[in-house]
C-alpha cells in the first residue's frame, strides 16, 4: 500500500518545515553571534587588565629607581 499524500498536506508540511528550519536558523545565529560577542569582551577586558598591570608595573619601578 502506498501513501499518497493530497496537495494541502504536501504544501503544509512543506511550509512548516520550512518555519522550523527558519526558526533554528534565527535563534541558532543569534546564540552563536552572542557567543562570540561575549568572547571578544572578555578578551578586551583581559587585555586591558594586562595593561593596567603593566602600567602599575612601570610606575612602580621608576618609583624605585
Amino acid at each position: 500500500m502506498k501513501w499518497k499524500l493530497s496537495d494541502f498536506w504536501t504544501q503544509t508540511l512543506s511550509c512548516t518545515l520550512g518555519t522550523v528550519i527558519g526558526i533554528v536558523l534565527t535563534f541558532g545565529t543569534s546564540a552563536w553571534i552572542e557567543y562570540r560577542e561575549k568572547q571578544e569582551m572578555e578578551r578586551t577586558a583581559a587585555l586591558m587588565v594586562i595593561h593596567n598591570l603593566d602600567s602599575f608595573i612601570d610606575e612602580l619601578d621608576e618609583t624605585v629607581k
